[in-house]
């Protein structure tokens, strides 16, 4: 009866995590076979995108990996600043020598969609039976704040060219030169999603402060007091993560910061010719 119960138990837990894996909702799936464990000739064995270290089980080690698309939303979430770059490394088996397209898309703008000016990263026409890639991802300025998701594929084509690029959902729908690309075999790929957090910029990079502004009290509980700035002066509130977590005007010289949770955090004024920034602390409360 214990064998049976455990039996029932690892079975049970073994298809909740299949669940959570192969899941893509709310994006499209990438698929290139009828079965969810199993089904793909070419595989990632390491992924590694700025502070992203992720290894992965070889198609002979692990059916788990041994798949066209895989969501390892169970993974810690790495976090990546807007307006700068990260190293790229992906270590890769291969089954054959057909050319290759690596790409990597990144939802910037948060709509649960991977769209064509969210390519982080693509590379081909590259020796396809090499086992790693390396390179270079930017994140742009303009990417949303939050937690989003990003996609690393590979895809085998029978002549890839320098244009060419995976699309992020289907082989079918990938072009070349505006034509559909060609494939050997509709098993040859991979798609792995993570979830990533992007955060803004630091809020005290590249500024200048002005020494007459006078902020008061630090600690603070409830509202801040500033001497100097005039009333409707626009601010904003930063974490250390640098989240913007409120703005707004200056009303009678003073912000009320009685919503915020305790800690650091760094106030940006915008007035004159360059911002004031300076740090705060609320605490306990």
């Amino acid at each position: 009866m214990r064998k049976i119960m455990l039996f029932t138990m690892c079975s049970m837990l073994f298809a909740n995590v299949n669940a959570q894996i192969y899941s893509a909702s709310p994006y499209c799936k990438f698929r290139t076979s009828s079965a969810d464990v199993g089904g793909s000739w070419d595989d990632f064995t390491r992924i590694q995108i700025g502070p992203l270290n992720q290894q992965l089980a070889a198609r002979s080690t692990s059916a788990l990996y041994d798949s066209d698309y895989i969501y390892l939303n169970n993974v810690t979430a790495p976090s990546f600043t807007a307006g700068s770059s990260y190293s790229l490394k992906l270590d890769y088996e291969k089954y054959d020598g057909e050319n290759m397209v690596m790409t990597v898309f990144i939802d910037y703008n948060r709509n649960n969609v991977f769209e064509a000016n969210e390519v982080a990263f693509n590379l081909n026409n590259f020796d396809p039976m090499h086992t790693e890639v390396t390179g270079t991802i930017s994140i742009p300025k303009t990417a949303i704040s939050g937690q989003t998701r990003m996609r690393v594929m590979m895809m085998d084509t029978t002549s890839a060219v320098s244009t060419a690029t995976a699309n992020a959902c289907s082989f079918a729908a990938s072009i070349r030169d505006g034509n559909p690309l060609s494939y050997k075999n509709p098993y040859y790929g991979q798609a792995v999603d993570f979830n990533v957090n992007i955060q803004a910029p630091s809020a005290v990079e590249n500024v200048t402060r002005e020494t007459s502004i006078i902020l008061y009290p630090n600690p603070v509980t409830n509202c801040i007091y500033l001497k100097n700035v005039a009333d409707g002066t626009m601010f904003q509130i930063y974490n250390l993560e640098g989240q913007r977590v409120k703005g707004d005007q200056i009303q009678n010289g003073k912000i009320d910061v009685h919503t915020l949770v305790s800690g650091m955090y760094f106030i940006k004024l915008l007035s004159g010719n360059a911002p004031y920034i300076e740090r705060f602390v609320i605490g306990n409360k």
